[in-house]
């Protein structure tokens, strides 16, 4: 469930598997249908806010510029 924070919540224990995966983001863990929750240790965010403001569908607004602690995932998903 996404890299760095170790901790997780409700929705993401006991959303499907099959319905999360990896954001653009390597920090992010995304929930289908519900929200990207952020795993960076210094995120004071739970939930995305590049997610929360803009969704995954325009990858333009995954930046530094939305969230500081944006950081692209690699191709290898690492």
């Amino acid at each position: 469930m996404g890299n760095g924070k170790l901790e997780f919540n409700l929705v993401e224990l006991f959303a499907d598997p099959a319905r999360q995966g990896p954001s653009l983001c390597k920090f992010g863990n995304v929930a289908e249908g519900h929200a990207c929750y952020c795993h960076h240790s210094d995120g004071k965010y739970r939930k995305c806010p590049i997610w929360r403001n803009y969704g995954e569908g325009d990858p333009s607004k995954w930046n530094t510029d939305n969230c500081p602690l944006f950081e692209k995932e690699n191709k290898d998903g690492v």
